[in-house]
C-alpha cells in the first residue's frame, strides 16, 4: 500500500480553511477563527471550531489522566460529530474504538444525553456498521489479548477506508481510539509501514496521520498522562511527546488540588495549529443527562478569559449590552427622605434618579444591620423586575421580607439563591452572566403571558466571599470582574457589603468591594443613651453632589422611613434576650361563626396568659386553603421562634415529616381520639408524633323546622321525624318543589329572578326557549320578582371540597354492598365500583327512573346529586362559584358539615342536625373533616408551642364546643362514655366513632384494614394523592351541572313529567356517563404520574 504525504505547506496555508465545529459550545468558544481580527473574530458562516482543510481533515489528540473524563470528552466529540442536527441524516460518521464494551459506552451514552432514545437505535456495534451511511455512530470493543488488538484495529481501518473511497465519498467521517497508547497503531500503516513504524517509534504517529490525511479521516486519539511533579513538568511532558508533535490539536485534561484538597478539573488547549485560542487553563464539570442542557462536558472559561471577551477585544460576546436612549433611565435608593434629598443637591440635571444604568452601587453595612431589606427597597421602588442574588437569605425569607411591607404588594421580586459551594470562579462568573442575560432576553414571568426583562441586579452579599465559595483565589480580582460584567450588561447594580467593625471604626476601611463602585452607600448601628440606632449615609455619588445628612432608618408597615430621631429595637443588637415569639396560623371558618368567636376568646386568654408574645393570625375556608398549599409548595419557613397551624386532614400527608416538627406528647394530650388522620399519613407504628386532634367535624343533615311549618305544597311537607328521610324522600320532595316553582312562579327561569335571587351572582346563559319577555325598559331588571321559597335541598358550598365532600358520600351511599371506592390494599379509586341494584329498586319506588341498573356507583351519585339539588344550585355550581355559608338561604334539608351547621344555628333558632340518609349497607355514609395542630418546621421553641396547643385541647372543653356547634368531641371517652353525663344532644356517628377509638393505639395495619374495607368516615385520607383527586372531582361536579343546565335538558330541569321530561333525562344520563368516562380517563393520567389533565 502505497502512501502519499500531505506537503508541509498545508500546516501553513490558510487557503481553503474552514472550522468544524466540536458540537460542545463551550469548547468551540475557545477555538477562535484564522480570520483577520477586523472581522470581530467570527469564522466563514458564522461557526466556530476546529480550523482545518476540509480535504484532509485533522489529527487531533486528547491527554490526560486517569479518570480525569478523556473518555467521556472523546464518546461527546463522536456523537456530536455523527448526530450533528445540522447535517443531513447518512452526511457523516463517526468510528469510536474503546475497550469497554458497547453496553458500557451506550450506558454512557444515555447517562450523559448525548443523544435521545430514537437516535440510541441507529448506533453501530460492529465492523459491518462502518461505512454504513445509516449508522451515524458506530462503536468497536477491542479485545484484550495484544494479536488479536492488531487484528482488530487493522480490520477497523480498512473497512473505514475503503468505505472512504466507496460508498461514503465525499462525507465527512471520524476515527476515535480510546486509550491509544496501549493499541497497536501501526496497524494502521499496514504491515510493510507498521514494521517501518516498529524500527521508528518516534515518527509512527506522524506517519498515521498523513495516512489519515491521505483518506481526508478525521482523528482523535486520548493518552493517559502520567502524574507529574509539578504543573510545569506536566506541561514539559506533554510539549514533547511525539504524539502532540504531531498533532493538529491538543488538549489536555488536568487538576489543581488546592489546600483544603479540593481537586478541580481543568481543561486546556495545548495546540491548535491555524487558528487562535483562548489561552489558559478552564474549568469544566461533566454533566448528567437528567440535568438541564448542557449534557456533558461543558467548559466554564477562566477568569482572564472572561475579562478579555468582556472587553470586547476579540471573539464572541465581546460587544457589550447597549441599552437605547429611551430604554435607559436611573433608579433612587427607594427611601423617600434620602431620595429627595439627593434630588434636591442635583435638581440642575432634573433627572428622575441618580443611580444610572451600568453603574455598580455598594451598600457597606457592619454586621445585624438592616442592609438586605435595604436592598430590597432599592429593587421594589417600581414596577420594573429585579434580580435578585442571594448568598445569604434563602428565598422564603426574602419573600416574608417583601410581604412585610404594604408598598411592594403588587411587585415582583425574582429570587436566585447563590448557596455555599466549591466552584471555580471561572464558572461562577459564568452562572452570573448567564443569569444576566436570561432574564435580559426572555424577561421574568409576572402573569401568564406577561414578562418583564430585567434592568437591575441585587446581590446580597459579598460577606466573606471566599468563605462561601473557596475556590476563588483573589476575592478583589474577582469582584472587579463582576463589577466590569454588570456595567458591560448595562445593569444597574446594588451589591451588599457586610463588614465586621468595632466601636469608633469606620466601616469603610473593611471594604473592598466600596473601593470599586460608582456609589458608595453606609449602614451601621451605634448605641445612644441605651438604645441600638440604624444610621445611614450617602458618602459617594458618581458625578453627583452627596447629602451630608445622617439618617436613622426606621421600619414602617409600608417601607423603611429615614428619620431625623433615633428610634429603639430591643432584643439582640442591643445583647438582650428575645422573648420567645408563638405565631399561631388557625383555620376559622367564617366571620362571625361560633369558632371564629371561640379563637377570639381563646386568643384574649393566651395572651393575658403568656402576655404580648402570642400573636393569632386567623383565616377563613378559601385563605387557609391557600396557606396550606404555599407551605406545602414553597416551604415556608416558621414565623418567630414557634408557629402552630391548623392541618386539614387531607394535608398531613403532603405536609409530613418535611415540613412538621415531631411533637413531644405526654401529660393531658397522651389519651386516645376517635380520628384516624395521623395514623394513615404517618402510620399507628411511627415512634414520632407530628400532629395532635384539634377538633371533629362530619358530615350531617340539617333540618330546619320553621320551613317546614311554612311549606304548604302537595308532596312536599317533611316526615314525622326528619332523621328517617332518605336520598330518595329528599329527590321526591324537590321534584315536587321545582314542578310547584315552574308553575306558580313563572318568572324563575328569567334571568332577572336568577339575579335577584343570587345577589352578586352572574346570570347564567339561558337557552333561546328559556326566555321570557323582558321587563319594561322603565323598570330596572328583576324589579316586582316574588322571592321563592329556597328549595327542599340544599349542599354546603363554602368551598369546593364540600361539594366534593358531599358528592362522595353519596357515592358510597349508592356503592354495592359488597364493593368498595377503591381498588382492593390499595388508595387507587375504583371507577368500575357498581351501583347496589336492592337500593336503587327500593328507592326507585318513590323516584321511578332515578338509576339505570347497568350504572356504576360514580354514575348514580351524580345523577342523585342532581336530582336533589334545585336549579339554581345548578347554576350556582356550573359556575363554580362558592357560597359562603352565613349567606345561604333557608332550606328544608342540607348537607353540612357538624361546623356549617353551627354558623347556620347562630341565625336560625331550633335548626336540627342528624345523620345522613342512610345508604346501600342501612347506614349513613359521612365523610370526616378532623382538624389537627401542627407546628411548623424550623420552629425552636417547641415546648412553648406544645402548651399552646395543650391550652386549646382541653378534653374538659370540648363538649362545651360540641353544645356551641363548634365541632365534634376528638377524645375518645366522650364517645364511650356509661357514667351519666348529660350531652343536650346525642352525639351523630358515636358508635362508629367509638368503635375506632377503642382501636386507637392499634397497629397501623389494623387501622388500614379498618379504614380500607369498611364505611367508616375516613375514607378521604385513604385515596392517593386526594387533594388532586379532589380538584378532579370537583371539575366532574362542574361539568355535570354546566350540562344540566345549558338549556338542552330543560323539561327535565324543571320537572315537566311526562314522556318529554323522561326523553330529556335518558339524554342527561348519556351525557353524565360520558362526563364519568372523561374524568376517570383523566384520573388514570393522574395515577400514572402525568398529572391531571
Amino acid at each position: 500500500m502505497k502512501t502519499t504525504l500531505v506537503p508541509s505547506s498545508r500546516a501553513d496555508s490558510r487557503h481553503g480553511l474552514c472550522q468544524l465545529p466540536t458540537g460542545i459550545p463551550s469548547l468551540d468558544r475557545l477555538l477562535l477563527s484564522p480570520a483577520p481580527s477586523g472581522e470581530n473574530g467570527n469564522a466563514p458562516g458564522g461557526e466556530f471550531g476546529i480550523a482545518h482543510n476540509p480535504e484532509t481533515g485533522f489529527f487531533g489528540v486528547i491527554f490526560g489522566a486517569a479518570g480525569s473524563g478523556k473518555s467521556v470528552l472523546a464518546l461527546q466529540l463522536c456523537c456530536r460529530f455523527g448526530f450533528a442536527a445540522a447535517r443531513p441524516s447518512g452526511a457523516a460518521q463517526a468510528v469510536f474504538v474503546s475497550e469497554e464494551s458497547p453496553q458500557t459506552v451506550l450506558e454512557k451514552i444515555r447517562a450523559f444525553g448525548f443523544v435521545d432514545d430514537r437516535a440510541l437505535r441507529r448506533i453501530g456495534f460492529d465492523l459491518h456498521s462502518a461505512g454504513n451511511p445509516e449508522c451515524p455512530l458506530v462503536v468497536i470493543q477491542m479485545p484484550i489479548d495484544p494479536a488479536k488488538q492488531r487484528l482488530k484495529l487493522t480490520a477497523v481501518f480498512e473497512r473505514l477506508t475503503d468505505s472512504m473511497k466507496g460508498g461514503m465519498a465525499g462525507r465527512k467521517a471520524l476515527l476515535c481510539i480510546d486509550n491509544a497508547d496501549i493499541l497497536k497503531l501501526e496497524s494502521m500503516l499496514g504491515e510493510r509501514q507498521a514494521a517501518a513504524g516498529e524500527a521508528g517509534a518516534g515518527t509512527i504517529y506522524k506517519r498515521i496521520r498523513n495516512r489519515c490525511a491521505e483518506l481526508g479521516l478525521n482523528v482523535w486519539l486520548t493518552f493517559e498522562e502520567q502524574t507529574a511533579a509539578s504543573q510545569t513538568a506536566e506541561e514539559a511532558q506533554i510539549a514533547t511527546t511525539p504524539e502532540a508533535y504531531a498533532a493538529d490539536v491538543v488538549f489536555r485534561l488536568g487538576v489543581k488540588v488546592f489546600p483544603n484538597g479540593y481537586r478541580e478539573r481543568s481543561f486546556e488547549i495545548v495546540k491548535a495549529k491555524h487558528q487562535p485560542i483562548r489561552r489558559g487553563r478552564h474549568h469544566f464539570s461533566i454533566r448528567g443527562g437528567t440535568r438541564k442542557p448542557p449534557h456533558g462536558f461543558v467548559i466554564y472559561p477562566s477568569l482572564a478569559t472572561q475579562l478579555h471577551v468582556l472587553g470586547g477585544r476579540d471573539g464572541p460576546g465581546g460587544e457589550p449590552h447597549a441599552a437605547s436612549a429611551a430604554s435607559a433611565r436611573d433608579y433612587t435608593l427607594g427611601v423617600d427622605t434620602v431620595d429627595r434629598a439627593v434630588l434636591a443637591l442635583n435638581s440642575e440635571g432634573k433627572a428622575p434618579g441618580y443611580i444610572q444604568q451600568g453603574t455598580v452601587s455598594v451598600l457597606v453595612s457592619d454586621l445585624d444591620s438592616i442592609a438586605s431589606e435595604l436592598a430590597m427597597h432599592f429593587a421594589l421602588q417600581d414596577a420594573d423586575t429585579t434580580l435578585y442574588l442571594t448568598t445569604l437569605h434563602r428565598a422564603p425569607v426574602l419573600q416574608r421580607m417583601k410581604a412585610g411591607y404594604t408598598a411592594f404588594a403588587d411587585r415582583v421580586l425574582a429570587v436566585k439563591e447563590m448557596l455555599p459551594e466549591h466552584v471555580s470562579e471561572g464558572k461562577l462568573l459564568s452562572d452570573l452572566d448567564e443569569w444576566i442575560r436570561d432574564v435580559q432576553k426572555a424577561g421574568i414571568a409576572l402573569k401568564p403571558g406577561q414578562t418583564k426583562s430585567a434592568k437591575r441586579v441585587v446581590l446580597d452579599n459579598v460577606f466573606e466571599w471566599r468563605g462561601k465559595f473557596p475556590l476563588i483565589r483573589d476575592s478583589s480580582h474577582f469582584l472587579a470582574a463582576l463589577f466590569d460584567l454588570f456595567r458591560k450588561r448595562d445593569i444597574a447594580a446594588f451589591v451588599v457589603d457586610m463588614v465586621e467593625v468595632g466601636e469608633g471604626r469606620n466601616p469603610l476601611a473593611s471594604s473592598l468591594a466600596a473601593g470599586l463602585a460608582d456609589h458608595v452607600f453606609v449602614l451601621r448601628h451605634v448605641e445612644l443613651r441605651a438604645e441600638t440606632s440604624k444610621v445611614f449615609s450617602v458618602q459617594k455619588l458618581a458625578s453627583l453632589r452627596e447629602p451630608q445628612s445622617v439618617w436613622e432608618l426606621k421600619r414602617t408597615p409600608e417601607r423603611i422611613v429615614a428619620e431625623d430621631r433615633l428610634s429603639f429595637f430591643k432584643g439582640v443588637l442591643c445583647g438582650r434576650l428575645e422573648p420567645v415569639q408563638i405565631n399561631l396560623s388557625l383555620f376559622a371558618e367564617s366571620v362571625g361563626s361560633p369558632l371564629d368567636q371561640y379563637i377570639s376568646t381563646h386568643t384574649r386568654i393566651l395572651q393575658a396568659t403568656f402576655g404580648q408574645r402570642i400573636q393569632v393570625n386567623v383565616s377563613n375556608s378559601q385563605d387557609y386553603a391557600a396557606f396550606q398549599r404555599n407551605v406545602v409548595t414553597h416551604y415556608l419557613n416558621a414565623l418567630g421562634d414557634c408557629q402552630v397551624v391548623s392541618i386539614d386532614e387531607i394535608w398531613l400527608k403532603e405536609l409530613g415529616t418535611q415540613y412538621l416538627e415531631p411533637l413531644p406528647v405526654g401529660g393531658r394530650l397522651s389519651r386516645r381520639f376517635v380520628t384516624a388522620g395521623h395514623q394513615l399519613a404517618f402510620g399507628a407504628d411511627s415512634p414520632e408524633c407530628y400532629a395532635i386532634p384539634e377538633r371533629n367535624n362530619v358530615g350531617v343533615l340539617t333540618f330546619d323546622p320553621e320551613v317546614a311549618t311554612l311549606v304548604d305544597i302537595d308532596g312536599i311537607s317533611p316526615p314525622a321525624d326528619p332523621a328517617s328521610v332518605t336520598w330518595f324522600d329528599i329527590a321526591k320532595r324537590q321534584r315536587a318543589y321545582i314542578r310547584w316553582c315552574d308553575r306558580t312562579v313563572p318568572e324563575c327561569r328569567r334571568i332577572g329572578f336568577y339575579r335577584g335571587w343570587e345577589p352578586g351572582f352572574p346570570a347564567p346563559a339561558l337557552s333561546a326557549s328559556q326566555e321570557k319577555p323582558s321587563a319594561p325598559a322603565s323598570e330596572p331588571a328583576g324589579a316586582h320578582v316574588p322571592s321563592p321559597p329556597a328549595g327542599v335541598f340544599t349542599i354546603s358550598m363554602e368551598t369546593g371540597e364540600n361539594c366534593v365532600s358531599a358528592y362522595l358520600e353519596m357515592v358510597f351511599a349508592a356503592l354495592d354492598r359488597k364493593g368498595h371506592l377503591l381498588k382492593r390494599h390499595s388508595g387507587i379509586l375504583d371507577w368500575d365500583a357498581k351501583l347496589d341494584l336492592k337500593w336503587a329498586q327500593s328507592g326507585c319506588k318513590d323516584a321511578p327512573d332515578l338509576f339505570p341498573s347497568e350504572d356504576t356507583a360514580w354514575t348514580a351519585a351524580l345523577l342523585l346529586l342532581l336530582s336533589t339539588l334545585t336549579p339554581w344550585d345548578l347554576m350556582r355550581l356550573a359556575h363554580c362559584w362558592y357560597r359562603p355559608t352565613n349567606s345561604e338561604h333557608r332550606y328544608l334539608y342540607s348537607r353540612q358539615w357538624f361546623s356549617n351547621w353551627g354558623t347556620l344555628g347562630l341565625s336560625r333558632p331550633g335548626l336540627s342536625f342528624h345523620e345522613l340518609p342512610p345508604g346501600a349497607t342501612g347506614e349513613p355514609t359521612p365523610a370526616s373533616g378532623a382538624w389537627y395542630f401542627g407546628i411548623l418546621k424550623g420552629s425552636t421553641a417547641i415546648n412553648a408551642g406544645m402548651k399552646i396547643i395543650e391550652q386549646m385541647t382541653l378534653a374538659e372543653d370540648e363538649l362545651h364546643r360540641y353544645h356551641r356547634g363548634i365541632a365534634l368531641p376528638v377524645s375518645e371517652i366522650h364517645y364511650a362514655r356509661t357514667d351519666g353525663i348529660i350531652v343536650r344532644r346525642p352525639i351523630p356517628y358515636r358508635r362508629a366513632f367509638a368503635q375506632f377509638g377503642r382501636m386507637y393505639n392499634r397497629r397501623s395495619s389494623d387501622i388500614a384494614r379498618i379504614a380500607h374495607d369498611s364505611r367508616c368516615p375516613f375514607y378521604r385520607q385513604t385515596i392517593d394523592n386526594y387533594n388532586d383527586v379532589s380538584r378532579l372531582l370537583m371539575g366532574l361536579i362542574v361539568r355535570v351541572a354546566n350540562e344540566a343546565v345549558s338549556g338542552k335538558y330543560d323539561r327535565w330541569l324543571w320537572r315537566t313529567g311526562g314522556e318529554p321530561e323522561r326523553r330529556d333525562y335518558a339524554r342527561l344520563i348519556a351525557e353524565v356517563r360520558r362526563c364519568v368516562a372523561r374524568t376517570s380517563a383523566a384520573y388514570q393520567s393522574l395515577a400514572d404520574g402525568n398529572g391531571i389533565t
